[in-house]
């Protein structure tokens, strides 16, 4: 089914005729049916205009031609009898002559950016940006008069024009009414307790995490039979209910989960500021203890709770001896990356002594240091191969399995061990990618001749979804976190929730970062 272009002139009929003039909606709803809407038609009356006519020929199409045409969708690319006939609902493009089935529309929209379709069975508009169906008072009105079951009851009781509310009405309506939104996305700020902003960034990231949210809002913890008065996991499962599940803008008391992490670990009581990194390492093992506790005869780096299945992944340490050439391997799991950055400033400052401008570090250059050959001392390892006498050796680190949420702290500070040694914090500015290929730091590419030829095609990109930072002197100071949520990024300051530009994220004196694997993100 082909729908025909609007042109300037159809258009100048369909002004006329008032079509695109919002001038009220139902009670508790918005003009438009949700803000992809409103950008998309509330500024170009010819866009508007063209909208409304091809809805109005989809809607023609659904009700007066026989049902197969709109059931009927092409596989694209189209080859000959890729022709499928669905039982379910196809979705009809309103913005070109494509018929999709639910599969295909995503690919449909990212190729060809469009955002709205129409269904064959109701005629109801879909979104693909909010993934819903939405009620958009003007299209909604257009459905209703080509429907023909509201057609038919209209001829015996009252007309649709009948039901648009009077000017007494809608005042009425708009003091007396709320703007409903349309689904709990999660935007929600952590009131600060007593210095627990450290707490409430990690909250924030694990409210971005789809693995964990999936996870407990489909009863992956019941907490209404859980027997334990102490459990965190308890705490988790009510943030992700009260962020996900009602919607609601101000901000949320985690008092349950800080309660319970003071239980669990002394060193966090109080008001005394913490380290951020310290309680996300503190969190997920005490979430994995309480989600596993009922799982008998489970290997730790196989454990198959929520929390291991995120963030576990598994490193490789080659151990080579300078002497026999002897290389001895031991495989470690991982929960998160350290990358020091202390010795990092020290080498780019050595390697641009006499330069005018100085030269910035990037996550990059620290993670190629991180896997990078480290020459060791006599003192520090003792060769087996050589009867267990101490040589000089050479270490080299690799990731051999990535976890589906990489968290990589940059090691900022440095804490006095005695009473004459003092405190720091290092500011240096750390560039970092909004994608992350981590290919190159892999077991399979530090050690490609082992591997051969096998396949290095893996997907190994990630996406940044959350970045921590610390505002501040090392003895005090303030956490942010800067999250995203589609293709917007907003900073989360306590209870106070901003959006901000990708710009402010990327200039930012990151601390902690969080990437989500590029499939899931």
């Amino acid at each position: 089914m082909a729908i025909e272009p609007v042109s300037p002139e159809s258009d100048r009929s369909l002004s006329s005729a008032g079509l695109h003039v919002r001038t009220w909606a139902p009670p508790g709803n918005a003009v438009y049916g949700c803000e992809h809407v409103q950008a998309a038609f509330s500024t170009d009356s010819i866009i508007n205009a063209m909208s409304i006519k091809n809805y109005t020929t989809l809607l023609q199409c659904l009700y007066q031609r026989p049902t197969f045409v709109s059931q009927t969708s092409l596989r694209q690319p189209y080859k000959e009898g890729d022709a499928l006939t669905s039982l379910t609902s196809n979705y009809l493009c309103l913005q070109c002559a494509t018929i999709c089935n639910r599969d295909e529309l995503d690919k449909h929209g990212k190729a060809s950016q469009h955002c709205f379709a129409v269904d064959s069975r109701s005629g109801c508009l879909y979104c693909r940006a909010c993934q819903d169906y939405i009620y958009d008072p003007v299209f909604e009105r257009l459905r209703s008069q080509q429907d023909p079951i509201n057609i038919s009851i209209g001829r015996k009781k009252r007309k649709l024009d009948e039901l648009t509310p009077s000017t007494d009405e809608l005042s009425f309506i708009n003091i007396n009414s709320n703007k409903a939104p349309c689904r709990a996305i999660g935007l929600r700020g952590l009131f600060n307790m007593g210095q627990t902003c450290f707490m409430s960034v990690i909250l924030q990231s694990l409210v971005r995490n789809p693995f964990l949210r999936n996870f407990y809002l489909t009863d992956g913890h019941k907490s209404s039979e859980c027997p334990r008065d102490d459990c965190l996991s308890c705490g988790v499962d009510e943030l992700f209910s009260e962020f996900f599940t009602l919607d609601k803008t101000e901000g949320y008391g985690a008092v349950n989960i800080l309660g319970r992490s003071w239980q669990h670990k002394q060193e966090f009581a109080g008001c005394k500021q913490q380290d951020a990194h310290e309680y996300f390492q503190f969190l997920v093992d005490q979430l994995h203890c309480e989600i596993s506790a009922d799982s008998e005869g489970i290997v730790p780096e196989r454990c198959p709770c929520i929390i291991h299945r995120t963030y576990s992944g598994q490193l490789r340490s080659d151990v080579t001896c300078r002497s026999c050439k002897n290389v001895t391997t031991k495989e470690d799991p991982m929960m998160d990356l350290s990358l020091d950055l202390r010795m990092q400033v020290k080498k780019q400052k050595l390697d641009h002594v006499g330069s005018v401008s100085e030269a910035r570090l990037s996550l990059h250059s620290c993670l190629r240091s991180y896997t990078s050959p480290e020459k060791l001392g006599e003192a520090s390892y003792r060769c087996t191969n050589c009867s267990g006498s101490p040589h000089h050796v050479t270490k080299q680190l690799s990731i051999k399995r990535l976890p589906p949420v990489l968290c990589i702290q940059l090691k900022r500070f440095e804490a006095g061990f005695n009473a004459n040694s003092i405190s720091s914090k290092l500011s240096t500015r750390i560039d970092f990618p909004l994608q992350l290929d981590m290919t190159p730091y892999t077991t399979r590419a530090v050690h490609a001749q082992e591997f051969g030829g096998r396949d290095m095609s893996r997907n190994c990109t990630y996406d940044l979804s959350t970045v921590i930072v610390h505002i501040g002197k090392i003895d005090g100071g303030h956490y942010v976190a800067y999250c995203r949520e589609g293709d917007q990024w907003y900073l989360f300051d306590d209870n106070r929730v901003s959006a901000v530009a990708e710009s402010t994220v990327l200039g930012a004196e990151a601390y902690l970062l969080i990437y989500h694997i590029g499939l899931v993100a």
